[in-house]
């Protein structure tokens, strides 16, 4: 039940960014469209993709993407650790995200009920609400928390993960 509910949450965040990074492209081309045939760019295109695209095609999907296994990684030592020796370097790693993903949803969150109370602007053409563009920053850490949780939860109980694709496993 709880891996479903995580699976749910990371499938969701994953589609909000790529429906973010299909925006990015309508976007861009509509504007170089516009720009070089009829010399009028779109200039709202970049606040709005600087601001609140990019943040949400970044932020949102890297719960799954740390479920699949896709984050940079070293694998070199990995590949030449015993099993026990993985099981350790896996706990060990995981703790230290859950340190750093906690800063980061805490900064996150922080920023985004502060500039909400506020109600900060970011002036220009369009009057872009600041705190609509730090939420994906607290949503996708959020995720990505929930994930390095359930996965050191799995570790210490079967000492294995078998949701979460880790380094040198092989992938279908």
């Amino acid at each position: 039940m709880v891996e479903k509910t995580i699976r749910a949450f990371e499938d969701i965040a994953l589609y909000l960014g790529v429906v973010a990074i299909i925006m990015i492209m309508m976007i861009v081309s509509a504007d170089a469209v516009m720009r070089y045939a009829i010399n009028r760019p779109l200039i709202w295109s970049y606040d709005l993709i600087a601001l609140y695209l990019m943040v949400v095609a970044v932020f949102l999907p890297t719960a799954r993407t740390y479920r699949e296994g896709n984050h940079i990684g070293m694998n070199i030592f990995v590949l030449m650790m015993s099993p026990r020796v993985k099981l350790v370097s896996d706990i060990f790693v995981s703790l230290l995200m859950l340190g750093f993903i906690g800063v980061l949803l805490w900064a996150g969150w922080g920023r985004t009920m502060e500039t909400l109370a506020r109600g900060e602007l970011k002036y220009g053409i369009i009057n872009y609400p600041v705190w609509l563009s730090h939420l994906p920053v607290a949503v996708g850490s959020a995720a990505l928390l929930l994930r390095v949780v359930h996965h050191l939860a799995m570790l210490f109980r079967f000492g294995r993960d078998p949701y979460v694709i880790t380094e040198g496993e092989a992938t279908e």
